[in-house]
């Protein structure tokens, strides 16, 4: 599905000025200035919805976006983002178009847009219903709904904050003479009461990385806030980290819990390092590494198996697994260089932060991040699990993962949310692990926390395959 958000900020100025300036800047190939009294629309689109000449539609849907051709050609989540609307497109426009007619008539071209590069496809028919029977057969567009399209419209409204106005709508014109043609309300400044605002979003699949598809958000909104010579806030930018040199040259580790020769949630596992390794490396893992992970899992006993992937290099090693260890002593530990939402094989950092028990790493904004071994979690009164979202210096943990699906199956609430030391050692707190599954925080540098250990076992049990308190078996 496609999620938004807007930015906004106050507005003083000649809205057909900026319309005129922001358009020399950036060309826009379907802009449009619209005054309709209390609200202005100039959009900047780089995106056609509908064009008809004669009987012949077409639509050009863009779906993927990167800051380089090269990344955009290698990416297969964009390109399957892209398919899947060209899918839905097709049966939009089969709704009206005579049987037979509709093709794609170009699939994944990489094009240049200011800032950015996109891939677009085209898709035509041939239809003879009236305009206003096309246009109901087919918006709003698709590559800013989702597919399904009906399912993805409700998602969008249960979780933006407000409707999105003409943002993702479309300007355009019908005429007996000249035929139709919509723009997809993209790029668009929307200005009313003294107040400008810029709708912002991206396309969400499972392979998402959650900061990237932020940082997708605001490389899209930079060129347009360029032609105005403003700039985003402090609050809204996000520091783009890089791996240091270390952590590229160590590759990249995966452990694995195996049960009696069975790896634990092996797919998820091995999902992860897909990703990391076709972000840093430009390549996947190998096809057969599930296999030889599954292969390396003693059959007997509880074991670890470590993949690790430098290069074109792919080792799998295993050992009988330690014993979890008990409740954690933590102290805190601020900065750190590097980007940390990539396991790294390379832990002599994290290992010298261990020289005085579990390390809290707390960021530079005073938000706790996660531990040396895992994610971190408060345990509230009331039962719901908090835990910090994602960012560059925050680990997608595995277990965080299934932890949060587990809480959503057996009905306890949870909250992303960021909390500060004071608020970690005010409640019960724990972290979590693909090895250790739940391991308690006892205290954070000397300041005691409030124990629960005997509903956290519950809980670390019913992580384990066929535990006693197992989470109901959905389909998604």
């Amino acid at each position: 599905m496609n999620v938004c958000t807007r930015l906004r900020a106050p507005f003083a100025g000649s809205a057909a000025g900026l319309f005129a300036d922001a358009a020399a800047r950036l060309r826009p190939v379907y802009g449009a200035f619209v005054d309709a009294g209390t609200r202005v629309i100039a959009s900047l689109s780089p995106e056609l919805f509908l064009r008809r000449r004669g009987d012949l539609v077409t639509t050009s849907p863009i779906k993927g976006t990167a800051l380089t051709a090269a990344a955009l050609r290698r990416s297969t989540k964009d390109a399957a983002e892209n398919v899947m609307i060209v899918d839905l497109m097709r049966n939009d426009l089969g709704r009206v178009a005579r049987t037979g007619t509709v093709h794609v008539a170009e699939l994944l071209s990489v094009e240049p847009h200011p800032g950015v590069w996109h891939l677009v496809s085209t898709v035509t028919g041939r239809v003879d219903a009236g305009d206003a029977e096309l246009l109901e057969a087919t918006f709003p567009p698709g590559s800013v709904t989702g597919a399904p399209k009906l399912r993805a419209i409700e998602a969008i409204a249960a979780l933006e904050a407000g409707p999105r106005s003409v943002y993702t709508g479309a300007v355009g014109f019908a005429s007996p003479s000249w035929g139709l043609e919509f723009n997809v309300a993209i790029r668009t400044f929307e200005i009313a009461d003294d107040v400008i605002e810029l709708g912002v979003g991206g396309g969400i699949t499972a392979d998402s990385v959650p900061m990237l598809e932020w940082r997708e958000c605001l490389h899209k909104a930079a060129p347009l806030l360029g032609a105005l010579d403003a700039r985003l806030s402090d609050r809204v930018a996000t520091p783009d980290m890089a791996p240091t040199e270390d952590q590229l040259r160590g590759g990249l580790l995966e452990t694995i819990l195996a049960l009696d020769g069975g790896p634990v949630r092996l797919a998820d596992h091995l999902a992860r390092l897909d990703r990391s390794s076709r972000e840093l490396y430009g390549r996947g893992v190998p096809a057969d590494l599930a296999g030889r992970v599954a292969r390396a899992a003693p059959p007997r006993g509880r074991a670890v198996v470590r993949v690790t992937l430098s290069g074109d290099q792919v080792d799998v090693t295993a050992a009988p697994a330690r014993p979890s260890p008990g409740p954690s002593d933590a102290h805190v530990v601020r900065g750190r260089r590097g980007l940390w939402r990539h396991k790294w094989a390379d832990r002599r950092g994290l290992a010298a932060a261990e020289h005085d028990g579990a390390p809290l790493f707390v960021a530079d904004d005073g938000t706790v991040l996660e531990t040396s071994r895992g994610n971190v979690f408060r345990l509230l009164d009331d039962g719901t699990l908090v835990t910090p979202p994602l960012r560059d210096d925050l680990l997608p943990g595995i277990t965080r993962r299934a932890l949060l699906d587990l809480a959503r199956d057996l009905g306890r609430p949870t909250r992303l949310e960021t909390f500060t030391v004071d608020d970690l050692t005010s409640a019960a707190a724990f972290w979590t692990s693909s090895l250790s599954l739940v391991v308690p925080i006892a205290s954070v540098d000397g300041v005691a926390l409030p124990r629960r250990d005997a509903e956290l076992a519950k809980l670390a049990d019913a992580l384990v395959p066929g535990g006693s308190v197992a989470p109901r078996q959905n389909v998604r």
